[in-house]
């Protein structure tokens, strides 16, 4: 499931530190789309326009923001407001889009949140990309990996 829009193989970002999750997430999205990017180019625009902070991450209504500039600058068909339910990510998924999330989860008794990128959900996986404690880029996970986690959808996007 590494092929992007285009129908090429994406070579996907990896989240180089512990608190950039949310600007790399979009960055893969720009990659998912066929935007060539570079990582070094971007993410430092990314981490500033996401306010990210070393041991905090990234504000979450800036790293929304965020991502509502980089979906209009590519003309794409957005939506705010995606119920986030398995069965609404399906349904989403088939009708061509995909998603920027963000979940929260406990780490030895704090409460986190990670953000990462989704290109695709079927009935049977959850494609996540930078989706590992060891900066691992690809990973397709059961659905009930995330149906025990606290899941917003920032958004859901896809061509027009």
């Amino acid at each position: 499931m590494n092929i992007g829009l285009t129908g090429k193989r994406v070579k996907y970002a990896k989240q180089r530190d512990r608190f950039s999750c949310s600007p790399i997430a979009i960055i893969n999205m720009m990659k998912w789309l066929g935007v060539p990017c570079s990582v070094d180019e971007y993410l430092p625009m990314f981490k500033e326009a996401c306010k990210t902070k070393i041991k905090i991450g990234s504000n979450r209504k800036a790293w929304t923001s965020t991502a509502k500039r980089v979906a209009s600058c590519f003309n794409l068909d957005t939506i705010w407001s995606v119920d986030c339910t398995t069965d609404s990510l399906i349904e989403k998924s088939k009708e061509g889009y995909v998603f920027l999330i963000t979940y929260e989860y406990i780490d030895h008794g704090v409460r986190r949140a990670h953000s990462i990128f989704v290109p695709y959900v079927d009935n049977k996986q959850v494609v996540a990309i930078n989706e590992s404690k060891k900066f691992n880029t690809y990973h397709a996970y059961p659905h009930k990996r995330f149906d025990n986690s606290v899941m917003e959808v920032v958004i859901a996007v896809r061509p027009k």
